[in-house]
């Protein structure tokens, strides 16, 4: 399982969750840095990560 959010200082953290390690907490796998406001929407999907920050609803997209 994988899971992404958004902090109000512009960072995008990705958490994850291996089947093997089910009972256990998820783990913080990647955080970046990449937008200088808050960032108001995340997307996770198979393909793409996508977030959206406060300023000018700028967007930043990685390859996943």
């Amino acid at each position: 399982m994988e899971i992404a959010y958004g902090t109000l200082s512009g960072r995008v953290c990705l958490i994850v969750q291996y089947p093997e390690n089910v009972g256990h907490s998820p783990q913080l796998l990647q955080t970046f840095t990449v937008h200088r406001a808050m960032v108001t929407r995340v997307v996770l999907s198979e393909k793409h990560l996508i977030s959206v920050c406060n300023d000018f609803n700028h967007v930043r997209t990685w390859a996943v």
